[in-house]
Parts: structure tokens; sequence; C-alpha cells
């Protein structure tokens, strides 16, 4: 869930339900709700869905996972995991104002500071159950790749990053600028689990001026590595950011 740039809601979907929620941050209660279901441009087969009179959890097509509100306009945008798919919701009319379709599954979804640019992470893989025949590898480690796509919110037009296959999988992504981003690479590669080295990069939206700003080894034994995460954005100093990291895990 996230809170609206004016700190006044807070946002938050419910994956089973595919429901929208607006909590008010004062009194923190839920003002409103919304069907994501509502208005959907493709057929659903509806015998998934049990009324909420009899007691039963309604099942959604939807499976809403994540939702960022615009920073300045009266707009949210919502992951559709199950429908593959992104949903524009319009605040003041609380409706939902479009839908575009995705590819397969995504999850994640964050604006940039200025609102130009949506980022979209979304799971290449289809979510079935299979035998991992390689005996190193392990059968989870496809599920954790992540493709990272760009839409211009102004134009509508789209650019891959990553399509998330092998050693071009995203494991981790913040905003830095309005047009400037950080992300890690997967934890895991097509060789495995072996990985000698981990590292954060910095680069433009447009694949320019990649850099590496961070490079954490391994110590010996088995540890957890957290990365670098961006506390905060220092929107007054356009070269330089404030960052956390884990030092004390077995990865520094």
């Amino acid at each position: 869930s996230r809170i609206s740039s004016d700190g006044l809601f807070q946002y938050s979907v419910a994956m089973m339900s595919g429901e929208l929620f607006e909590i008010d941050a004062i009194s923190l209660e839920v003002s409103r709700v919304l069907n994501l279901e509502q208005k959907m441009e493709h057929k659903h087969d509806h015998s998934m869905h049990h009324s909420m009179k009899s007691g039963s959890m309604t099942h959604s097509k939807v499976k809403p996972t994540w939702v960022i509100p615009h920073p300045s306009n009266k707009f949210l945008y919502i992951a559709g995991n199950g429908s593959d798919e992104i949903i524009e919701v319009n605040l003041e009319e609380w409706v939902v104002s479009d839908r575009f379709k995705t590819g397969k599954g995504p999850y994640n979804v964050e604006i940039s500071p200025n609102g130009k640019y949506l980022a979209i992470m979304r799971a290449p893989r289809e979510d079935v159950c299979d035998i991992e025949q390689d005996k190193i590898k392990g059968v989870e480690d496809m599920m954790t790749y992540q493709s990272l796509t760009f839409i211009d919110l102004e134009t509508m037009q789209s650019r891959v990053f990553s399509d998330g296959v092998g050693e071009k999988s995203i494991y981790g992504f913040q905003w830095v600028s309005d047009d400037r981003f950080i992300y890690r690479p997967g934890l895991t590669n097509a060789k495995g689990r072996n990985m000698n080295s981990l590292v954060t990069f910095a680069v433009n939206v447009d694949g320019s001026k990649r850099k590496i700003i961070g490079k954490q080894e391994m110590k010996g034994g088995q540890g957890s590595w957290t990365g670098i995460s961006v506390v905060d954005r220092l929107d007054a100093d356009e070269d330089h950011v404030i960052v956390s990291s884990n030092e004390r895990r077995a990865f520094r």
C-alpha cells in the first residue's frame, strides 16, 4: 500500500477479492472501496466468483498486487497480476478509467518523481508447476526473475529495459531522479547460485550512463545480501542521494 503525495489517504489492494481500498490517514477508517473487476474490456468466466451474501470470499480474476498514486494528479495505477494489465483509477470519479496490457504477470509498479514514467516489473515465466532437471539449479530460481519495462504516461510509448531472462533479470529497482534509477541484477543467474559478486547499477531510463555504484563481495559462509536502498532522493541536489546498506551480513 502507498500514501498519497498530500499525505491524506493511504491506498491498498486486496489480491483475493480484487478490491482497491482508500483509507483516511487521519481517522484510519476506510473511506471508499472499488471493485477492480468493473468495466473489464475482456470477458471473464464468473463461475469462480462467490457471493459475499453466502459468506464466501470473492476470488478475483484481476489479482491486484501493487498500487501507486500519481505524485501530481488524481490518478493511481495498479498491477493486475492475474489479468496481465495495468489498471488506471480516476480518484475524483472513483472509477477504473483505463487498462492496458503488459504481458504475463505484472507485480510491481513505481512512478518517477515527476510522474512521467511508470516502471513495471513482472515475471516472464508462466506460474506453473514443473520439475527442474538441473540438480544444482533451484526450481524456484526462474520464478524470481523479473523484467523491467517503462511506459511514458504522456505518450504511452513503452521501452523494455530487461526481458527478465537469465542474467538479464532484475531483482531490485528504485527511482533516484525523474529519469534515472538504480537496480540490482537477479540474485541467481544462468550459472546457478555461485556468484562471487553482486553489484548495484545506476542508469538513465533511455539506457545511457550506466554506472556501478555499489559492489558487494561474499566473504564466506551463508548470509542474506540486502544491497543498497535509497533513503532520500535529495530533490534539491541533482548529484547525490542518501542510501543505506546492511554491512553486517555475510555479504559485504
